[in-house]
């Protein structure tokens, strides 16, 4: 029993020091996790407990709690709630007040704790739920059934009422335009064009202008413009007549064309007869890519990879008396026969690309920049 006496009042006596004296002897900042152990100032140790710092006090995190900067004996299942302590078991922190658990208060609105299963806090403010167990929501300070009113700007209506910005309408005989709400009176199908309600069986609105539908005429929007989507087409813009006899056409540029038979290439428009559909762009040019290559917006044929601004093919051997193969160095072709490609991008004679001669025989050297 003295024994455990002796221990519990070293432990208090520890924990007293720790909050009211923040320069320990023998002890160094927070900062340096390396502490002095029976004031030995020659020789630091770590302390074999976790410690921590709170507000400028070291503390053993294993017992401890650190709230706002105090240092709180942890008991069992008890947490931080401002500068102090509480249970969640039995108690509620309601910011960073402790409350007690009274029959089915289990949340707080502010500092003050409630019954979240029959009200709701909106806005600080506890309201009763408009039916218990039912989905709730705030509108404002009051408290609303979504899936049977809406709320519009801290008003609240009964559906199928909608909001146009601060006010309710009933959509069965008002529609929103900008904001306004408008009647739809004598409109089969009303809609807004602009500010203004129109039936969208009668007419087609396009960018605030409204056209006249004309009947068993298909029309489409061209900007502000009407235009006859069965001949017409908007490309950029601008209204321009479709290809005859196609279906979808596409546009390229200004122009409309047809993309089974065409290819647009920069503006260009280009047939693909002459490579089929392996077809592809080059600049304004088409290439076909299993005969050819694009190096630099131009074409060359007979190539399939590109060297720089070059197509060029490294299975085909060239002419000459040694008919070698090319190969790339950096942007430029070289023949491995007589050079050879330093560090991936600049070339040499043959073994000058680090040295200073040239072997030129069994006999003798020669300078690497007499070829050059």
């Amino acid at each position: 029993m003295t024994q455990l006496a002796c221990t519990l009042a070293a432990a208090i006596v520890l924990t007293l020091a720790i909050e009211t004296h923040c320069g320990l002897s023998g002890i160094r900042p927070c900062d340096d996790r390396d502490l002095l152990r029976d004031n030995d100032q020659r020789q630091p140790h770590k302390l074999s407990y976790a410690h921590d710092c709170c507000n400028g006090h070291y503390y053993d995190s294993r017992h401890h709690l650190c709230c706002r900067g105090r240092v709180i004996f942890k008991m069992s299942g008890h947490y931080c709630c401002g500068s102090t302590t509480y249970n969640p078991k039995l108690e509620l922190c309601c910011n960073g007040a402790v409350k007690t658990k009274t029959g089915s208060l289990n949340a707080c609105c502010g500092s003050v704790p409630y019954d979240n299963s029959r009200k709701i806090c909106c806005s600080g403010n506890v309201v009763p739920r408009p039916s218990a167990g039912q989905l709730s929501g705030c509108c404002g300070l009051q408290s609303y059934n979504p899936s049977t009113q809406v709320c519009c700007s801290g008003t609240i209506s009964s559906k199928p009422a909608k909001c146009c910005g601060s006010t309710s309408y009933n959509p069965s005989t008002h529609t929103c335009c900008r904001g306004r709400v408008v009647p739809t009176t004598g409109n089969s199908s009303p809609g807004c064009c602009g500010g203004t309600v129109y039936d969208r069986n009668q007419k087609i609105c396009c960018w605030d202008n409204l056209h006249n539908k004309i009947n068993n005429v298909l029309t489409g929007c061209c900007g502000r413009t009407l235009i006859f989507t069965s001949h017409q087409q908007c490309c950029l813009g601008q209204v321009t007549s479709k290809p005859v006899g196609v279906q979808s056409p596409a546009c390229c540029g200004k122009l409309g064309y047809n993309p089974n038979t065409q290819i647009c290439c920069s503006g260009q428009i280009n047939s693909k007869t002459s490579g089929g559909q392996n077809v592809r762009c080059c600049g304004k040019q088409i290439y076909n890519p299993l005969t050819q290559a694009c190096c630099g917006n131009k074409v060359f044929s007979n190539a399939k990879l590109c060297c720089g601004n070059v197509g060029y093919d490294p299975f085909t051997h060239h002419g000459g008396p040694f008919h070698t193969l090319r190969r790339c160095c950096g942007k430029s072709l070289y023949n491995p026969s007589f050079e050879d490609c330093c560090d991936g991008r600049y070339t040499r004679p043959k073994g000058c690309c680090h040295n200073r001669y040239q072997k030129e025989s069994q006999y003798g050297y020669r300078l690497c920049r007499d070829f050059q």
